[in-house]
């Protein structure tokens, strides 16, 4: 019998990271981590996509030809964001990427303790 590199099905076995509860597994991410990365990336990209959109909008105004219909569009979205911001845009996109970061926190908090429950239900 010639040995190809990869253990049997039947002699394979989940590999141990000590010996204490609650040890992770290496490369894995604390909650902390978890929910640090996730709170960065739900505020950042709302924020980077509206701000990027209402510069579009506002560059828009200025093309000949369409910005007598950008115009209009520009300003209502500006009266959305000044709604949100007390009167600044600038402010109304950072409330929504405040909430945006605030529910994809609860979200990973949510799949962590899923995650986390699923792993000791699996130890009994």
């Amino acid at each position: 019998m010639s040995y190809t590199g990869r253990p049997s099905m039947s002699s394979y076995e989940k590999p141990s990271y000590g010996t204490g509860k609650g040890v992770l597994p290496p490369h894995s991410l604390t909650f902390a981590q978890a929910l640090a990365i996730a709170a960065a990336l739900s505020f950042g990209t709302p924020a980077a996509v509206l701000a990027a959109g209402t510069l579009g909008l506002k560059f828009g105004t200025w093309l000949p030809g369409v910005g007598a219909i950008m115009g209009p569009i520009s300003q209502a979205w500006v009266n959305v964001l000044k709604v949100f911001g007390s009167g600044q845009p600038w402010q109304g996109i950072l409330t929504i990427a405040l909430a945006c970061a605030l529910v994809g926190s609860l979200f990973e908090a949510f799949v962590f303790c899923q995650y986390q429950g699923q792993q000791h239900s699996g130890d009994s």
